[in-house]
């Protein structure tokens, strides 16, 4: 059955001489695999897309979801601004590399496709580098995959644990450290246009990062050896 949606493009290997396998969030149809040819004609080669840029997508939809056939893929919000900085494409890298290794279901969610697409309008419309959105985007996906935290910090109840998902008033193995904690409280009573008030340096970006990909992979497994992580830390020096 040929459909068209619209999708975030994520990510794209080499499959065979002729084909690339990409995997695409679609807004109808959740997480699917695709084949999609390596050329259009001999001498011509397929537009490349960044991941998580929008796009929209023409495919042959298969009844047992295994790789669709991709007909045709088109640019849905050119992201011009965003692709000019170093920085926001290592934050949309790294983020791509997280839904691949967080979203499993090849099932509609269009809170979630809104949420994504506007996030990397959000970060497109901003003119200048925004070196904490990708730890905010971060945050608030985390609500979709069912282990948002809990907003209890307190002064008594000050040590964020990972298990638990809450601020409690001892610490544990399973705690962030009372810095990080107060980083990521803060964190969470933070608006998007009010990212700069964070004032977070190298050292404490990077230490915030960590402890929220180590509250990730608690609660989602596949969420491990990730590799773009190092990329924002050179950007971030």
């Amino acid at each position: 059955m040929l459909v068209s949606s619209e999708g975030i493009f994520l990510h794209q290997i080499r499959h065979t001489d002729r084909q690339h396998i990409v995997k695409i969030y679609t807004r109808q149809f959740g997480m699917l695999g695709m084949l999609m040819p390596a050329t259009r004609r001999r001498g011509k080669s397929r537009m490349a897309f960044h991941p998580m840029m929008p796009v929209t997508v023409q495919f042959q939809l298969r009844a047992n979801r295994s790789l669709c056939y991709l007909n045709e893929v088109q640019l849905l919000h050119p992201l011009h601004q965003t692709l000019l900085s170093p920085v926001k494409t290592a934050q949309m890298l790294f983020l791509a590399e997280i839904l691949l290794k967080s979203i499993r279901e090849e099932e509609q969610n269009e809170h979630l496709f809104d949420f994504l697409l506007n996030g990397m309008l959000l970060l497109e419309q901003q003119e200048h580098e925004w070196p904490d959105f990708h730890l905010k985007f971060l945050l608030d996906l985390s609500r979709f995959l069912g282990f948002y935290p809990a907003d209890t910090f307190t002064e008594k109840a000050a040590w964020f644990s990972i298990s638990d998902g809450a601020f409690l008033a001892s610490n544990d193995d399973l705690c962030f450290d009372l810095q990080t904690s107060r980083l990521l409280a803060l964190l969470l009573r933070t608006s998007y246009d009010n990212l700069s008030l964070l004032a977070l340096n190298g050292t404490t970006r990077r230490s915030l990062l960590h402890a929220l990909l180590k509250y990730y992979s608690w609660h989602l497994h596949s969420v491990k050896d990730l590799k773009t992580p190092g990329i924002l830390e050179e950007v971030f020096r």
